[in-house]
């Protein structure tokens, strides 16, 4: 130590340079400059020192502190505390209290769709195929067995595909301008059932503050604006494009022949076949499940009543209902053979399954069926070349139809499968007096009880002490009141007539869809008189979106031949045209 105190001390070396832009920032004192500069340049980025004071020439505004920098502390507690609070309810009331806790989160979401910049790279690609994954997760998955996972509502096949659709369209709306306006363009093709469903969903937001169960009001609004204006609205932006109407006809009779294996399969084990080897994680409660797998059988005659993939018996006979014009249509109008004739062999099973439903309610739109498709084939086709047919078709249905009505009362046998015997009279009694209590409660609250709250309103109960409800009339009239009720029917009323108008303009069978769609309305306003499930109202709110959008197509077929013919017509005539 000693023999080196007499040295003078090496100058200090400058630590490395640092670059901002174009001035060099000097290092402080007392460190060492390496000399290596490219050694230098790869410490840097390994490990970049921050300047506490940036250079002046750097622009305030750019470098000052931001509110969230200046207030990191208090947005972190705010965090915190928000987060205990979710925490302490949800711990306390669990999955009852998951609905209003995630209204905040689900604005959060929204604004932050909203804010996302325009792009035409929307990912619309994917609604098709969404659209068809839900129509047969709907109609070939109980519904009844969800993924039950501990802390979690129950996820059921359709929310795991509604979802990420509802995201889809979201983000499309928010970013595309050619998607909204091209969904605007399709709404603006059927004006009337555009704004009767903007009026039912109105009139379901305002059922809420009036319900007399707010909460689970908003729960139920929340489900139906997923199973009714979402499946709505893909439905009439998928189905604008040719060839996808002809592919739901496919979709019905593959699932309809599916569902009805499953029955015949039940039939003959006298319960649901995956009865007993539910797995845990599917089974939502294992009282309910054990229940709906089980057999059904009807007290008055012993009979085993079919149900398949549904939770009543009604259920499976309302999907026959409303899923057997689109079989008849793809019989008539089917382009390849096989099809057809894999329609006309499914019949005689569907029929099987069916009438071991014991369902007055599918019988009747069943026949409904097969007595409205004919004539309106032959009203379309007076003015083709089949109008012989037509003619003589007309000719004879007032005779075949009034047969029928005397024969549904003439033959006992009909009769039961129609309109009920001794055996069906305890629920036409039991019918009865629930319009006898619900009435005047209606006409009590004309504005309605709020969305969800039919059954808690009526205080009907089963001979098991279970509240019930049986006609969707009296549900959507004591949910939605007097005037819901109106607006809720007359979206198919006038659906189904402007179908009607719209066949006249159809020329293939993907536009002639009308007529299938036509007669599953009519058959699902008869079939609610009697049944008040919701199981299948999101196969007959993608109906109503399939009718919009094959009216905009119809459109828009039309304006083209406009513009052609006037196109044609403006061309100059060649000189022998002229003189002859």
């Amino acid at each position: 130590m000693a023999s080196h105190a007499g040295l003078a001390s090496p100058a200090p070396i400058a630590y490395w340079p640092r670059t901002m832009g174009t001035q060099i920032v000097e290092p402080r004192s007392g460190r060492f400059r390496l000399p290596i500069p490219r050694l230098a340049r790869f410490r840097w980025r390994l490990w970049p020192q921050r300047n506490k004071r940036p250079p002046e020439r750097i622009l305030a505004r750019y470098t000052a502190p931001t509110l969230i920098h200046r207030h990191r502390l208090k947005l972190l507690a705010v965090l915190a505390v928000t987060a205990f609070v979710y925490g302490f309810f949800f711990g306390i009331g669990g999955t009852y209290v998951l609905v209003p806790l995630g209204v905040p989160l689900a604005i959060m979401l929204g604004i932050i769709i909203w804010l996302l910049p325009d792009t035409d790279r929307a990912p619309i690609g994917q609604l098709p195929w969404l659209m068809t994954a839900f129509i047969i997760a709907m109609s070939c998955w109980p519904n009844y067995l969800a993924l039950a996972l501990p802390g979690l509502p129950w996820i059921t096949a359709n929310r795991l595909i509604e979802f990420p659709l509802a995201a889809m369209v979201l983000i499309s709306w928010s970013v595309s301008p050619s998607f909204r306006a091209e969904m605007r363009r399709v709404l603006a093709a059927s004006p009337v059932v555009s704004r009767l469903m903007g009026a039912l969903v109105l009139i379901a937001t305002l059922s809420i503050a009036l319900s007399i169960r707010p909460a689970e009001s908003l729960s139920r609004f929340f489900a139906a604006q997923l199973d009714w204006t979402l499946i709505f609205l893909v439905a009439a932006f998928v189905f604008r494009v040719e060839g996808r109407a002809r592919r739901l006809n496919g979709m019905m009779l593959g699932t309809l022949v599916f569902i009805s294996v499953i029955g015949l399969w039940e039939a003959r084990l006298g319960h649901a076949p995956w009865a007993g080897h539910v797995p845990s994680f599917l089974s939502v409660d294992a009282e309910t499940v054990q229940k709906m797998s089980s057999g059904t059988v009807r007290k008055a005659t012993g009979l085993y009543r079919v149900k398949s993939v549904f939770s009543s018996p009604l259920g499976h006979a309302e999907y026959v209902a409303l899923t057997i014009p689109f079989i008849i249509h793809l019989i008539v109008y089917g382009r390849q053979r096989w099809l057809r004739v894999a329609a006309i062999l499914a019949l005689p099973l569907i029929a099987d399954v069916l009438i071991r439903t014991d369902s007055r309610l599918g019988n009747l739109g069943f026949l409904v069926a097969f007595l409205l498709y004919p004539a309106g084939w032959a009203l379309l086709h007076l003015k083709r070349a089949s109008r012989p047919i037509a003619l003589a078709i007309i000719g004879i249905y007032p005779v075949v139809f009034s047969l029928f009505i005397v024969a549904t009362f003439a033959i006992h046998r009909l009769r039961v499968k129609i309109w009920g015997g001794g055996a069906q009279q305890a629920s036409t009694e039991g019918r009865k007096q629930q319009i006898a209590m619900g009435i005047p409660k209606v006409l009590k609250r004309p504005w309605g009880y709020g969305i969800g709250e039919d059954g808690r309103a009526l205080g009907f109960t089963n001979m098991a002490g279970v509240p019930t409800i049986d006609t969707y009339y009296l549900s959507i009239a004591l949910e939605l009141g007097i005037i819901g009720f109106i607006v809720y029917y007359a979206i198919f009323g006038y659906t189904v007539w402007r179908s009607g108008r719209n066949l006249f303009d159809a020329r293939d069978p993907d536009t002639l869809t009308l007529l299938p769609i036509a007669i599953a309305l009519i058959n699902f306003v008869l079939v609610k008189s009697v049944f008040s499930l919701e199981t299948n109202h999101p196969l007959v709110f993608a109906m109503l979106g399939a009718s919009v959008g094959l009216a905009y197509r119809l459109q828009q077929e039309k304006r083209a031949s406009v513009t052609s013919a006037i196109a044609q017509s403006a061309k100059p005539m060649t000189t022998a045209r002229r003189w002859a």
